[in-house]
């Protein structure tokens, strides 16, 4: 706790490390996120139905969850499981967003 005679109230400081931590674990995650996921815009129709899939096949999924679950061990063993967790998450989820946002109507149904 920082504190000085006249002023009584803690202060949150980030540690660096913990900055590092964060910028580390998002880097990894957006470039983990464009490896496995966000080159693979296509969707398609499954034939004889009106069904449409994609973009993503079950490999790219599991291919990106091993690699976060992978980093995540890695800062874990590092102790600094908590920075990285909620950095992973919430990297994740915009990383995800803009990519659903500005991708287009599946070239299969125009």
């Amino acid at each position: 706790m920082n504190s000085t005679a006249g002023d009584l109230s803690p202060r949150i400081v980030a540690r660096p490390s913990s900055v590092g931590t964060a910028a580390l674990a998002a880097l990894l995650t957006v470039l983990s996120y464009l490896g496995w996921l966000g080159w693979d815009q296509h969707k398609y129709r499954v034939p004889g139905t009106t069904r449409v899939e994609g973009p993503y096949e079950p490999w790219q999924v599991v291919g990106l969850a091993v690699t976060l679950a992978a980093v995540a061990a890695v800062l874990a063993w590092r102790r600094m499981s908590v920075a990285a967790t909620l950095t992973i998450t919430v990297v994740l989820t915009l990383a995800w967003s803009v990519d659903a946002a500005i991708s287009q109507a599946p070239t299969c149904l125009r």
